[in-house]
Protein backbone atom coordinates (compact mmCIF):
# COMPACT_ATOMS: atom_id res chain seq x y z
CA UNK A 1 0.00 0.00 0.00
CA UNK A 2 1.38 3.08 -0.89
CA UNK A 3 1.68 5.86 2.30
CA UNK A 4 1.05 9.66 1.00
CA UNK A 5 3.07 12.34 2.71
CA UNK A 6 1.02 15.28 3.18
CA UNK A 7 3.69 18.64 2.96
CA UNK A 8 3.10 21.43 5.48
CA UNK A 9 3.82 25.16 4.79
CA UNK A 10 2.15 28.39 2.22
CA UNK A 11 2.16 28.03 -1.41
CA UNK A 12 3.87 30.72 -2.92
CA UNK A 13 0.51 32.38 -3.66
CA UNK A 14 -0.65 32.25 0.15
CA UNK A 15 2.69 33.79 0.88
CA UNK A 16 1.97 36.61 -1.37
CA UNK A 17 -1.45 37.33 -0.21
CA UNK A 18 -0.25 37.42 3.58
CA UNK A 19 2.59 39.55 2.53
CA UNK A 20 0.02 42.43 0.66
CA UNK A 21 -2.30 41.61 3.90
CA UNK A 22 0.68 42.15 6.06
CA UNK A 23 1.41 45.73 4.05
CA UNK A 24 -1.92 47.29 4.46
CA UNK A 25 -1.70 46.29 7.97
CA UNK A 26 1.17 48.37 8.37
CA UNK A 27 0.03 51.28 6.02
CA UNK A 28 -3.20 51.54 8.09
CA UNK A 29 -0.98 51.53 11.47
CA UNK A 30 1.29 54.32 10.16
CA UNK A 31 -1.14 55.94 8.37
CA UNK A 32 -3.29 56.20 12.00
CA UNK A 33 0.13 56.82 13.79
CA UNK A 34 1.08 59.96 11.52
CA UNK A 35 -2.08 60.96 12.05
CA UNK A 36 -2.03 61.00 16.08
CA UNK A 37 1.74 62.42 15.64
CA UNK A 38 0.16 65.61 13.60
CA UNK A 39 -2.66 65.61 16.02
CA UNK A 40 -0.04 66.20 18.90
CA UNK A 41 2.00 68.73 17.21
CA UNK A 42 -1.10 70.71 16.55
CA UNK A 43 -1.96 70.72 20.52
CA UNK A 44 1.59 71.59 21.16
CA UNK A 45 2.07 74.50 18.95
CA UNK A 46 -1.69 75.68 20.12
CA UNK A 47 -0.79 75.79 23.75
CA UNK A 48 2.60 77.46 22.51
CA UNK A 49 0.41 79.90 21.45
CA UNK A 50 -2.16 80.07 24.37
CA UNK A 51 1.41 80.98 26.42
CA UNK A 52 2.30 83.36 24.17
CA UNK A 53 -0.80 85.14 24.52
CA UNK A 54 -0.45 85.38 28.38
CA UNK A 55 2.98 87.20 27.96
CA UNK A 56 1.38 89.73 25.62
CA UNK A 57 -1.65 89.75 27.97
CA UNK A 58 0.94 90.55 30.83
CA UNK A 59 3.45 92.97 28.64
CA UNK A 60 0.78 95.26 28.11
CA UNK A 61 -0.61 94.70 31.61
CA UNK A 62 2.82 95.62 32.72
CA UNK A 63 3.00 98.94 30.72
CA UNK A 64 6.32 98.41 29.21
CA UNK A 65 7.64 102.01 27.81
CA UNK A 66 9.18 103.07 25.08
CA UNK A 67 10.90 106.05 24.76
CA UNK A 68 11.31 106.40 20.53
CA UNK A 69 13.38 108.94 19.33
CA UNK A 70 12.56 109.01 15.49
CA UNK A 71 12.14 111.09 13.47
CA UNK A 72 8.48 111.84 14.19
CA UNK A 73 8.54 112.47 17.69
CA UNK A 74 6.90 115.64 17.98
CA UNK A 75 5.54 116.23 14.70
CA UNK A 76 1.73 116.02 14.06
CA UNK A 77 1.89 111.99 13.45
CA UNK A 78 2.89 111.92 16.88
CA UNK A 79 5.79 109.27 18.27
CA UNK A 80 5.67 105.96 16.26
CA UNK A 81 6.14 104.03 19.42
CA UNK A 82 3.51 106.00 21.47
CA UNK A 83 1.17 103.79 23.17
CA UNK A 84 2.57 101.13 21.83
CA UNK A 85 1.23 98.55 24.28
CA UNK A 86 3.32 95.09 22.67
CA UNK A 87 6.47 94.16 21.36
CA UNK A 88 7.58 95.67 18.25
CA UNK A 89 7.03 94.18 14.55
CA UNK A 90 10.33 93.02 13.00
CA UNK A 91 8.92 90.54 10.98
CA UNK A 92 10.67 90.17 7.71
CA UNK A 93 13.76 92.99 8.75
CA UNK A 94 17.35 92.06 8.48
CA UNK A 95 19.49 92.36 11.50
CA UNK A 96 20.71 95.84 11.17
CA UNK A 97 17.17 97.05 10.56
CA UNK A 98 15.91 95.17 13.98
CA UNK A 99 18.96 96.59 15.57
CA UNK A 100 18.45 100.45 14.34
CA UNK A 101 14.40 99.90 15.61
CA UNK A 102 15.22 98.68 19.09
CA UNK A 103 17.91 101.49 19.39
CA UNK A 104 15.15 103.73 17.95
CA UNK A 105 12.02 102.51 20.23
CA UNK A 106 14.49 102.13 23.28
CA UNK A 107 15.92 105.60 22.69
CA UNK A 108 19.36 104.09 22.59
CA UNK A 109 22.71 105.74 20.44
CA UNK A 110 23.70 104.00 16.88
CA UNK A 111 25.62 100.95 17.15
CA UNK A 112 23.94 100.41 21.55
CA UNK A 113 22.01 97.30 20.27
CA UNK A 114 24.50 94.32 18.34
CA UNK A 115 22.72 91.14 17.19
CA UNK A 116 25.16 88.67 16.96
CA UNK A 117 23.33 85.46 15.42
CA UNK A 118 25.42 82.31 13.74
CA UNK A 119 22.21 82.00 11.10
CA UNK A 120 20.51 85.45 10.28
CA UNK A 121 16.87 84.15 8.66
CA UNK A 122 14.15 86.84 8.15
CA UNK A 123 11.65 84.83 8.77
CA UNK A 124 13.10 84.71 12.89
CA UNK A 125 13.15 88.19 13.05
CA UNK A 126 9.57 88.88 14.21
CA UNK A 127 9.42 86.45 16.66
CA UNK A 128 12.89 86.86 18.07
CA UNK A 129 12.07 90.70 18.90
CA UNK A 130 9.30 89.67 20.35
CA UNK A 131 10.86 87.25 22.92
CA UNK A 132 13.48 89.56 23.91
CA UNK A 133 10.89 92.28 24.06
CA UNK A 134 8.84 89.79 26.17
CA UNK A 135 11.69 88.83 28.54
CA UNK A 136 12.57 92.19 29.46
CA UNK A 137 9.66 92.04 31.84
CA UNK A 138 9.93 89.52 34.63
CA UNK A 139 6.33 88.52 34.87
CA UNK A 140 6.52 87.18 31.11
CA UNK A 141 9.77 85.57 31.75
CA UNK A 142 7.78 83.57 34.23
CA UNK A 143 4.84 82.62 31.53
CA UNK A 144 7.79 81.79 29.15
CA UNK A 145 9.22 79.22 30.63
CA UNK A 146 6.20 77.31 30.17
CA UNK A 147 7.16 76.82 26.58
CA UNK A 148 8.47 73.34 25.47
CA UNK A 149 12.07 73.46 25.64
CA UNK A 150 12.42 71.96 22.09
CA UNK A 151 10.37 75.07 21.14
CA UNK A 152 12.87 77.42 22.04
CA UNK A 153 15.51 77.90 19.65
CA UNK A 154 18.69 79.74 20.68
CA UNK A 155 20.04 81.95 17.62
CA UNK A 156 22.95 83.50 18.94
CA UNK A 157 22.76 86.69 21.08
CA UNK A 158 21.87 90.41 21.27
CA UNK A 159 23.62 92.90 23.12
CA UNK A 160 21.79 95.80 24.42
CA UNK A 161 24.13 98.49 25.72
CA UNK A 162 27.24 96.22 26.72
CA UNK A 163 24.46 93.77 28.46
CA UNK A 164 24.22 90.69 26.37
CA UNK A 165 20.78 89.04 25.86
CA UNK A 166 19.88 85.39 24.38
CA UNK A 167 18.78 85.65 21.00
CA UNK A 168 15.81 83.29 20.60
CA UNK A 169 13.10 82.36 17.83
CA UNK A 170 10.08 80.21 19.42
CA UNK A 171 9.06 77.64 16.56
CA UNK A 172 6.02 75.51 15.97
CA UNK A 173 6.04 71.53 16.78
CA UNK A 174 7.40 71.11 13.29
CA UNK A 175 10.58 73.14 13.31
CA UNK A 176 8.99 76.55 11.56
CA UNK A 177 9.44 79.55 13.44
CA UNK A 178 6.22 81.85 13.99
CA UNK A 179 5.40 84.41 12.42
CA UNK A 180 4.50 87.51 14.83
CA UNK A 181 2.21 90.04 13.15
CA UNK A 182 1.08 93.65 15.67
CA UNK A 183 0.05 95.28 12.07
CA UNK A 184 -2.13 95.19 9.00
CA UNK A 185 -1.10 95.51 5.67
CA UNK A 186 -0.47 99.03 5.22
CA UNK A 187 1.16 101.47 2.48
CA UNK A 188 2.54 104.44 4.81
CA UNK A 189 3.87 105.77 7.99
CA UNK A 190 0.36 106.71 9.09
CA UNK A 191 -1.31 103.79 7.96
CA UNK A 192 0.97 101.87 10.15
CA UNK A 193 -0.64 104.15 13.44
CA UNK A 194 -3.55 103.56 12.33
CA UNK A 195 -3.88 99.63 11.57
CA UNK A 196 -1.98 98.40 14.98
CA UNK A 197 -4.03 95.33 15.95
CA UNK A 198 -5.44 95.58 18.97
CA UNK A 199 -3.73 91.87 19.90
CA UNK A 200 -0.80 90.45 17.94
CA UNK A 201 -0.85 87.97 15.75
CA UNK A 202 1.12 85.16 15.55
CA UNK A 203 1.09 81.94 12.97
CA UNK A 204 1.98 78.63 12.66
CA UNK A 205 2.46 77.74 8.90
CA UNK A 206 1.22 74.47 10.20
CA UNK A 207 1.90 70.79 9.20
CA UNK A 208 2.33 71.81 5.22
CA UNK A 209 4.79 74.61 6.38
CA UNK A 210 3.26 77.57 4.22
CA UNK A 211 1.04 80.71 5.32
CA UNK A 212 -1.80 81.54 4.10
CA UNK A 213 -2.54 77.45 3.65
CA UNK A 214 -6.18 76.49 5.61
CA UNK A 215 -3.37 74.42 8.03
CA UNK A 216 -2.12 77.33 9.60
CA UNK A 217 -2.57 77.36 13.62
CA UNK A 218 -3.34 81.09 14.76
CA UNK A 219 -3.52 82.65 18.35
CA UNK A 220 -6.81 84.39 17.15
Amino acid sequence: MKKFKFQSGFTLIEMIVVVGVVAILVSMVMTVATRVQNKAKEQLTKSTLDILNGALSEFADFGYRYKGKDAFVGSDQGDFYAGLKFPLDCNGLIETDVETELEDAMWLDSGDVVINSPDPQLEDSGIATAYFLLSRVPGCREILAGIDGSLVKSNGAIAVGGIEYPWVRVVDAWGEPLRYDLYYEAGNFQDWIDTRRSFPLIISSGLDKEFGTDDDISNE
